[in-house]
């Protein structure tokens, strides 16, 4: 019996030791994921490098392809003007490749968006409408609108809206006033393009801007509203486009 037990306790201190040799060490493994994450971080930020240059190249390469087309035309229209006839490049030279948001805020039903209200202007036509208060102390007040952001990564995007506002206050901070902006959530940072509102009184008003998707972007969302402001704005025929110029 004691003999049996001599065993089994050295098989046991055996099987001991053996783990405690097989251990990793929990400090050298904790600093080697760090690494790899580290060296995967910068993995993944190289391929996005690479995706932005090259659609910066395949810019160029359009561009250059419709001044060759071009310049074609003029040496095929002084060799024979009867036949053809110079290509004159569109002015706007943006092609929409999809209609990714259209929201006139005319004529529809149901309810209003969650922060603003749809309500009948002087024209006839129906606009959104956002109010701050000049009592309220967050004077922080936007409608969020999500786009898809899967099929719009690399994309680049034009925004147009019409605005009008009354008597919104000075904007304490550049960016405070009327909000016409996206907000891009990437795998680094958060990035807010817009169009400059300000503060003020104006009438209808045309905004727009574009703005490149980040490859590396995993949530876009376009925004209305006011924001570190007091005063009423309103806004209609918002639309989102993805385009190729």
């Amino acid at each position: 019996m004691e003999f049996r037990c001599a065993i089994l306790i050295t098989a046991l201190a055996l099987v001991c030791a053996g783990g405690c040799v097989s251990r990793k060490d929990p400090g050298a493994e904790l600093h080697r994921n760090e690494a790899l994450k580290r060296e995967l971080r910068a993995r993944q930020q190289d391929v996005i490098d690479a995706q932005e240059q090259n659609r910066e190249r395949l810019r160029e390469q359009r561009n250059l392809s419709k001044s060759v087309l071009q310049m074609e035309s003029v040496v095929a229209h002084i060799r024979d003007p009867a036949r053809h006839q110079i290509l004159v490049p569109p002015t706007a030279g943006v092609q929409v490749l999809e209609v990714v948001l259209d929201r006139a805020f005319d004529g529809e039903q149901g309810p209003s968006p969650s922060g603003g209200e749809l309500v009948d202007m002087p024209d006839g036509r129906k606009a959104l409408r956002v109010i701050v208060d000049p009592a309220e102390t967050k004077r922080d007040r936007r409608v969020v609108f999500p786009l898809p952001t899967a099929r719009l990564v690399g994309a680049k995007l034009r925004c147009t809206v019409l605005a009008k506002g009354e008597k919104i206050s000075k904007p304490p901070v550049h960016w405070g006033g009327g909000k016409f902006q996206l907000m891009v959530k990437t795998s680094g940072k958060t990035k807010w393009p817009a169009a400059s509102i300000g503060g003020g009184t104006f009438d209808w008003k045309q905004l727009s801007f574009a703005y490149d998707v980040p490859y590396d972007a995993h949530s876009i969302s376009l925004m209305l509203g006011l924001e570190k402001v007091s005063g009423t704005i309103y806004f209609r025929d918002l639309r989102v486009e993805s385009v190729e110029e």
